[in-house]
């Protein structure tokens, strides 16, 4: 839709300016003196009205649709980093460590990986494993890792 608003808003321009150089007057032949004479035409007058106003119509378009197609595209990349609080289900950003809404504490993520990385860990060999929390993002991380593997914040020791 941003695009289509673009190409609205060249194509308007363009007509714009071919129907201001439009020539609204016609020669009626020579004067008194011998001199090429002109007048205004009404018709011709009406015609270049009507291409700007259509033009006119073309670049508004081209506006709104380019207005909008920002507008949606801000809107979805917004979602892409929102999450639904576990508590009062508002979307709240991923790295939130506190619900704007309701003021509960959310509680650290883990994904799969790591819950995997736990079991595998406390199986092999059978002590509890190690794990260090990002400050950033909360994440859990292996004990042996430096970085946080989400957001590549370096972990306390």
């Amino acid at each position: 839709m941003k695009s289509l608003g673009i190409v609205l808003i060249i194509i308007g321009s363009i007509w714009a300016i071919i129907a201001f150089n439009l020539d609204t007057s016609i020669s009626t032949g020579f004067d008194l003196y011998g001199l090429p004479s002109r007048v205004n035409n009404l018709g011709l007058m009406a015609e270049r009205q009507n291409h700007l106003i259509f033009s006119g119509l073309t670049i508004i378009t081209g506006i709104l649709l380019f207005g909008f197609g920002t507008i949606a595209g801000n809107s979805s990349e917004d979602n892409i980093n929102k999450i639904s609080c576990p508590f009062c289900a508002e979307k709240i950003n991923l790295e939130a460590k506190l619900c704007r809404f309701c003021q509960k504490d959310l509680p650290i993520k883990e994904d799969a990986a790591v819950e995997d990385l736990k079991e595998n860990t406390s199986s092999v060999t059978n002590e509890p494993a190690i794990f260090k929390s990002c400050n950033k993002c909360r994440r859990l991380n292996s004990g042996s890792s430096t970085n946080c593997i989400l957001c590549n914040n370096p972990l306390a020791l």
